[in-house]
């Protein structure tokens, strides 16, 4: 006999999911602005569903037996209620099954939405259920049968939680995407809204650096806090701004074919400069030493690197890479936004414009493909020591034909 307490009895496995579900709501409710609008989204709902997930136990096979001498009631139970009754108890043997599992061994308390009437017995300690046969003497046959059946039973009934929760984690995914978003666009809308109000935001003197949710297993994603919100703002007008001057100039060489057909790579970083501290007041510079080399293109503001720039002939997949190799290796932990003007000369055009998304998924430090136009490609990638440090990429590609093409 099995004197253990029941398992699977403690609460339904609906109710503990359903708190569960609550919890995750909240944790993301609870995201601050400056964490939810400068993560990367992406890795921060792989985490939140990998500290969601749970195991359900499995049982190992190398199952260990202690014995030790127990004393058995043998008369009825009910006997215990006659008076003056002394309970008849006699020697007897307890055979002890240690057997081991992995997984969460909480869910060996939860009960499945169909479950036996009969329900096994045990305890848990740490990673290990334990179960006590108790027998008399002469039913010793009795210890691996009542062992078998009741681990049967466990069986059973992980099996049923198993399955159960398998269908719950199926909508989780899409619940956290649709969380996430509804957190990041009304921390979006309470930024712009800040914008619009015309006065500086006022920083906490005690505001961390650094952003990090709050942990169950797995760390989530990190974020380096900039100096507020709306110089966030700020950085990306001027990298648009500074990408549509490169445009125009670009489109420049395009409709003034002859006048561009000897330059070569060296001397396109004069004729961007030129337009650049035009606007810049002086403050954009040439093969520049910037982290691990030399970059073709810098523009700084108060001592920032606001825009990082190569500049290059379509020659080849392997010139490409080489290429963005070189942009990762220049850029700082501080640096984000960069560009590779790409000219294509004598080639077809249409095919380059094929290949430069494959090239650039194709890279070890890619993580994501943002919206682009015919010619203009924006990517996201992270950098060389710190996969979440992300880095915008925008390849801006022009055909400059030969006059005697």
């Amino acid at each position: 006999m099995i004197n253990d307490p029941l398992l699977f009895s403690t609460e339904e496995l609906s109710a503990y999911l359903s708190r569960k579900e609550r919890q995750l709501k909240q944790q993301i409710d609870e995201f601050t602005s400056d964490y939810i609008l400068h993560v990367d989204l992406a890795e921060l709902k792989k985490s939140l569903f990998e500290n969601y997930e749970d195991f359900i136990p499995e049982l190992m096979e190398t199952i260990e037996v202690t014995q030790s001498e127990v004393q058995i009631q043998t008369d009825s139970p009910q006997s215990a209620f006659w008076p003056d009754h002394k309970p008849a108890l006699q020697n007897g043997t307890r055979m002890t099954f240690h057997v081991p599992f992995e997984g969460n061994a909480s869910f060996f308390q939860y009960t499945p939405s169909t479950r036996n009437l009969r329900l096994p017995k045990g305890v848990v300690q740490d990673s290990e259920l334990v179960v006590n046969v108790d027998e008399l003497p002469h039913r010793s046959d009795e210890f691996r049968k009542e062992f078998n059946k009741n681990i049967a039973d466990v069986k059973i009934e992980l099996d049923r939680l198993r399955a159960e929760l398998i269908t719950h984690y199926k909508s989780i995914p899409r619940k956290i995407d649709i969380w996430v978003n509804s957190r990041w666009s009304k921390c979006k809308d309470d930024e712009k809204l800040t914008l619009t109000v015309g006065f500086p935001l006022k920083k906490r003197k005690d505001a961390p650096k650094t952003y990090t949710a709050p942990l169950i297993r797995k760390k989530l994603p990190t974020v380096q806090l900039k100096e507020g919100s709306p110089e966030l703002v700020l950085e990306e007008e001027h990298y648009e701004h500074i990408l549509t001057i490169v445009t125009s100039m670009a489109h420049v060489m395009e409709r003034s074919p002859r006048a561009f057909e000897q330059i070569q790579e060296e001397d396109l970083r004069v004729h961007f400069l030129v337009q650049l501290n035009g606007q810049y007041e002086g403050q954009a510079t040439g093969e520049t030493f910037n982290f691990g080399g030399k970059t073709d293109i810098i523009v700084r503001i108060n001592d920032k690197n606001i825009f990082i720039a190569e500049c290059k002939f379509w020659s080849g997949e392997k010139r490409f890479t080489e290429t963005i190799e070189q942009l990762l290796k220049y850029t700082s932990w501080r640096d984000t936004k960069t560009a590779i003007i790409l000219f294509n000369r004598n080639k077809n055009f249409s095919e380059v414009l094929k290949q430069i998304p494959a090239i650039v998924q194709s890279h070890p430090n890619f993580k994501e493909e943002l919206e682009h136009d015919e010619t203009t490609f924006r990517f996201k990638l992270h950098q060389n020591d710190d996969k979440e440090k992300l880095i915008h990429l925008t390849v801006v590609a022009f055909d400059v034909p030969s006059v005697n093409k």
